[in-house]
């Protein structure tokens, strides 16, 4: 029975692979196709190649803070964003949301308008697409620089949507940064009670699991002050 579950997702893989990379070769400028086969590496286990594909998407629209002529970033900048972020191990790490429960959420809360926005760059993806990029380079970078400016930009165009806030305060908590890690998930479920937002909903289960692994990590560390 395995056997054959995994020979039919096989096959499907083969064919999405086969009219991806058809869809990037109609349109090349296109980052969506690269990061659709990112997300397939990923589901079958070869998150090397998964970022290196992200890595390819992104250079076709990301641009890399500090630089002064905003120059397109390329595989060699991410690769030297991938510094040291010091000796810190998080002793457990909170799950994102999954899709499905991204699409309950949104479901029961009307959100999916959160994800739009007036200002948002017309040479740029999409918010939506934009956000599930910062998930990929959160499970797949070593970095979370990369994430972090991504989901800080999506707030500068659109503060109202607390999944980019827990996304960001994960990456700040997995990259060590406690102190920004317990603000910004302030932040975010004060933004869930201005919304009206409760213990039932996932999100708010989200932030807390988030808040409590801040709170031991920082006990360990003895930042508690408790």
């Amino acid at each position: 029975m395995k056997m054959g579950l995994a020979e039919d997702v096989s096959a499907v893989a083969a064919d999405a692979q086969v009219l991806l990379q058809q869809a990037s070769s109609v349109d090349p400028d296109s980052p969506e196709p690269l990061q659709a086969l990112a997300s397939l590496r990923y589901e079958q286990g070869q998150a090397e190649e998964a970022l290196q594909l992200l890595k390819e998407s992104m250079s076709k629209w990301f641009r890399q803070q500090g630089s002064e002529e905003e120059e397109d970033y390329s595989q060699q900048d991410m690769e030297a964003d991938a510094a040291s972020e010091g000796d810190f191990k998080a002793p457990r790490k909170p799950k994102t949301m999954s899709e499905e429960e991204l699409d309950q959420e949104r479901d029961q809360s009307g959100s999916e308008s959160e994800y739009e926005t007036d200002d948002e760059d017309d040479d740029l993806p999409s918010f939506e697409f934009r956000f599930e990029c910062a998930k990929m380079l959160l499970e797949l970078d070593d970095s979370t620089d990369t994430a972090i400016q991504v989901l800080e930009d999506l707030i500068a165009e659109n503060d109202s949507v607390p999944d980019v806030w827990h996304l960001l305060g994960l990456s700040y908590y997995s990259g060590g940064m406690l102190t920004e890690a317990a603000e910004i998930c302030q932040t975010g479920m004060q933004l869930l009670q201005k919304q009206r937002r409760g213990p039932e909903d996932d999100i708010m289960a989200s932030f807390l699991d988030l808040q409590s692994a801040i709170q031991e990590a920082r006990a360990v560390e003895g930042q508690d002050g408790q």
